[in-house]
């Protein structure tokens, strides 16, 4: 893993929800953990296993498939992800 996934690595770890849901009583949010492994709420057809950093992706092994995001920006409190181009924008729920 390089320096940059590394780093990247880092400030992914924690819990993520929609930064605007689309059913503010169902939002879709995950954890990604430390020593790899993630999980998911109210994601349509995935829970989310394992996940890790490679290539400026975030990849995430689910009950399905591994499933590919490009990570367009990040920060203490907010994931930009984009997938099949549509962009997901995730915000940080407590602390990792």
């Amino acid at each position: 893993m390089s320096e940059h996934e590394k780093s990247l690595s880092i400030h992914v770890i924690g819990d993520w929800t929609e930064f605007t849901p689309f059913n503010e009583n169902k939002p879709k949010s995950f954890s990604l953990k430390e020593n790899g492994d993630a999980t998911s709420v109210n994601m349509m057809t995935s829970e989310y296993e394992n996940w890790w950093i490679q290539n400026h992706e975030l990849l995430v092994l689910s009950n399905r498939d591994t499933l590919h995001f490009t990570i367009k920006a990040s920060s203490e409190n907010i994931l930009v992800l984009e997938k099949n181009n549509q962009e997901f924008t995730y915000k940080r729920v407590g602390t990792n």
